[in-house]
This record gives structure tokens, sequence and C-alpha cells, in this order.
């Protein structure tokens, strides 16, 4: 991977997580305006996120062993850590998962498109990728319209995945293919 990934009239660089990150990751996991804060891995995760649980969530992004890679979301302006976005290939390399997680108050701005912008540029043009999926929340109305809006078409649903609040919800599963990313 390059050391940053960024189109030159993106307003985000994405960048490897450093050390000076980890009071900005600490305070937008604890969030609870942050709904991923609670999903960290694959189960529900309790918080709050202390400060040595996030150095070590840095570490574990860093590996370069992992089949994935998680990425801090920088303004390009200053440097400000607004949040972070993931890539993973444990099932196929030609079909990676993508999240983007944006703190709540750099939220509503434009970054998060930039963010998918700049690593569907990245999945395409640089990895053997030809679809990107993502999963979002059945109860996430912000989640759902952002991954339409960025180009994503709905692919299916897996029912009952987790409960939020004592209540079962599903999982929508969206995909972009290498040839819907070209024709945009």
């Amino acid at each position: 991977m390059r050391e940053a990934i960024g189109r030159p009239d993106s307003r985000v660089v994405l960048r490897r997580f450093e050390s000076a990150d980890v009071a900005d990751l600490v305070a937008y996991l604890n969030d609870p305006a942050t709904a991923f804060a609670r999903y960290v891995g694959a189960s529900p995760t309790p918080l709050p996120f202390g400060r040595r649980r996030v150095e070590a969530l840095i570490d574990e992004w860093s590996d370069e062993e992992r089949a994935g890679t998680t990425l801090a979301v920088t303004t390009a302006a200053n440097g400000e850590l607004v949040g972070h976005v993931s890539a993973g290939w444990e099932w196929d390399a030609g079909t990676p998962d993508l999240a983007v997680v944006i703190a709540p108050r750099f939220r509503r701005r434009g970054l998060g498109t930039d963010t998918v912008d700049s690593m569907l540029r990245y999945l395409f043009d640089d990895t053997m990728a030809w679809m990107v999926q993502a999963w979002v929340g059945d109860w996430n109305e912000a989640g759902l319209a952002f991954a339409q809006a960025n180009g994503f078409r709905e692919a299916g649903k897996t029912r009952r995945t987790t409960r939020r609040g004592g209540v079962w919800v599903d999982t929508v599963a969206f995909d972009l293919l290498r040839s819907e990313y070209e024709a945009r």
C-alpha cells in the first residue's frame, strides 16, 4: 500500500495511524453518535475505549500481515484526524469490503464521500478488486443513504445479524462492481 492515499483535489488524505492520533481516536470512538464504536470486530464491543485499548487497535491496524487495512482519514488542509476507513480481504482478494467512520463533529461536510472516492480509486486502480462490498445495519438510515449516494447498489440482506436495543436487526449488503465504478 502507498504511504498515503488521496486524490489531488480531495479534502482528505488516508494514511497509517500514528501515536499522536490516539487521543482523537479515543474521543470519537467513545462518542455515543459513533455507532461503529460498539462493533470493532465481529461482535458488539463494550464501551468505553480507553487509551491502552485504542493503542492496541492502532497496533492491530498497522500489522502488515493482516488481511486488510485500516487507515486514518485526515484533512488535506491541516492533517486533523476526522475518522478512519477500512478495507478487508479476508474472504477474497477480488472482493474487498469497505467501511468508513467519520467522527460525528466532521459529518455532513463531504469528507466521507471524499474518503470513499479515494479508497475506491485505490482499490480499483491498485489492487485486483473487481467488486467492493459494504454492509450497513438496516436501522442506519443515514448509512443506507450514504452507500447508495456513493454508487453502491443493494445486493441483499442478512437477517437478524445482531440485537439493537433488545430488537433483532438486519444487515443490508451493498456492492459496487469495477465496471460500475469505471462508468461513473
